[in-house]
């Protein structure tokens, strides 16, 4: 791994949000690392906003969305993707902005706001780091942390997973301490995302996710219940209508990449359209009417005005949806039917209120429970990664079919430039069907 410890000043991108998906390509790097000042912490935090919003949008999501078959290839490399042919270099760019843009400028951030003494926005940079750390744990296995950012040091050590995630709770249990009740930094104008939680409901949510992940149930459990307590109370990316500034899903499927990936044939669009091929666990005519939310009438992406990729749509970085689908699956394992059942129905209640549709209450008991939570977060929670994450920790539960052969990807591929430059990168190296440590 090249040397982290440079900082990226990309005011105007935070300002604009313009293409973050060409980020590597398009920084400005600073080679003295001792100039952070010179930065405002504000600034450092947005562009910490950007690659979350980077994060739930692109790369990840969409490879996570064919590997958990909610979405098809059918044009270019995604033709590859379908068959689950991947190279290490296809992950340079999402690895790379990750570690980057995202972690570097979040410890930046960290280290100036003790300076300054703001606890909000040290709490914050906690918050985001703890994101990105998360999910590069998640999705790759043991990742470099506690060395990448050591100045000089081009070859990190791999810290192991569990250990990874155990410091992504402690950052949480920071951001907690220092700004629980702050409304963040990125509620202002400066920012990409939004939120009316607050930064203490928001970490306990995310601390709930990132313990279902490791499988502590019971942990996560307890994080749920005092986590986002109101349906739009979860933390967004915000969007214009303006050139770059779009949602990213919206500019890949309708400006950028038409036609390389589509939701027809995916096991998704099967589950909930009316005469599909797979038949839901838990009967649900207010699928129609989501389907008309997620797909056109030619079963297309619904990127339109009032779809769910509309060029200014909001997708939840973290949402009350997935903190009680998290509640629901950890209490079932907790030996709690009761209350897994309470919050699975009243993920459900308000699905009924958000598409004008009949979504019945589950009364099911055993494992069927348990089954109708699964389908649950695989249906409600797209495109967000974690119903992928679902999938490799519940050893596909579920029973989602595989695009090809018998095995669903269990992580994504090391990316080249981390295999071509740090001598401490994992060998042998990792199969996309090798299960990480935790699973």
């Amino acid at each position: 791994m090249k040397n982290l410890k440079k900082l990226l000043y990309l005011f105007s991108a935070c300002a604009l949000f313009i293409s973050c998906d060409s980020l590597v390509e398009e920084v400005n790097y600073q080679d003295d690392p001792n100039t952070v000042g010179s930065v405002p912490t504000l600034n450092l935090i947005s562009q910490a906003e950007i690659i979350a919003i980077y994060l739930t949008e692109s790369d990840a999501s969409r490879y996570a969305a064919i590997n958990s078959n909610s979405i098809s290839g059918s044009n270019n490399q995604w033709i590859g993707y379908e068959t689950y042919t991947y190279s290490p270099a296809d992950f340079d760019a999402l690895w790379s902005n990750i570690y980057i843009e995202g972690i570097t400028q979040a410890r930046l951030a960290k280290e100036q706001a003790e300076i300054e003494l703001d606890d909000d926005a040290f709490a914050t940079a906690c918050f985001f780091e703890a994101y990105f750390l998360g999910e590069l744990a998640a999705s790759f296995g043991d990742v470099p942390d506690s060395e990448a950012f050591i100045p000089g040091n081009t070859s990190p050590m791999y810290d192991a997973q569990a250990t990874v995630l155990n410091h992504v709770q402690e950052l949480l249990s920071l951001a907690i301490s220092r700004g629980n009740t702050s409304t963040l930094y990125i509620t202002d104008a400066n920012g990409g995302t939004t939120s009316t939680s607050t930064l203490g409901q928001l970490a306990h949510s995310m601390k709930a996710r990132y313990y279902m992940i490791s499988k502590e149930y019971g942990n996560a459990l307890t994080e749920a219940q005092s986590g986002i307590n109101t349906i739009d109370g979860g933390l967004f990316g915000t969007h214009a209508d303006a050139t770059g500034a779009q949602n990213m899903w919206y500019n890949f499927t309708a400006i950028s990449r038409p036609g390389d990936t589509s939701p027809v044939g995916s096991y998704l669009q099967e589950l909930i359209m009316v005469d599909g091929s797979a038949d839901r666990l838990l009967a649900t005519p207010g699928e129609a009417e989501r389907f008309d939310f997620y797909y056109r009438g030619n079963r297309n992406y619904n990127n339109r005005d009032g779809g769910i990729f509309d060029k200014v749509a909001s997708l939840p970085i973290i949402g009350w949806h997935e903190t009680q689908l998290i509640l629901a699956e950890a209490a079932y394992r907790s030996s709690q039917e009761g209350v897994a059942r309470t919050a699975l129905n009243a993920v459900r209640t308000a699905l009924e209120t958000q598409y004008s549709g009949s979504f019945p209450a589950s009364t099911a008991t055993g494992n069927t429970l348990l089954l109708h939570i699964l389908e649950e977060r695989y249906i409600t929670l797209w495109p967000s990664p974690q119903t992928w994450h679902d999938i490799t920790r519940t050893n596909n539960a579920l029973g989602v079919p595989p695009k090809t052969g018998s095995e669903m990807p269990q992580r994504f591929l090391y990316p080249q430039v981390e295999l071509n430059t740090n001598s401490n990168a994992p060998s042998p190296i990792p199969s996309l069907f090798t299960p990480t440590p935790i699973n």
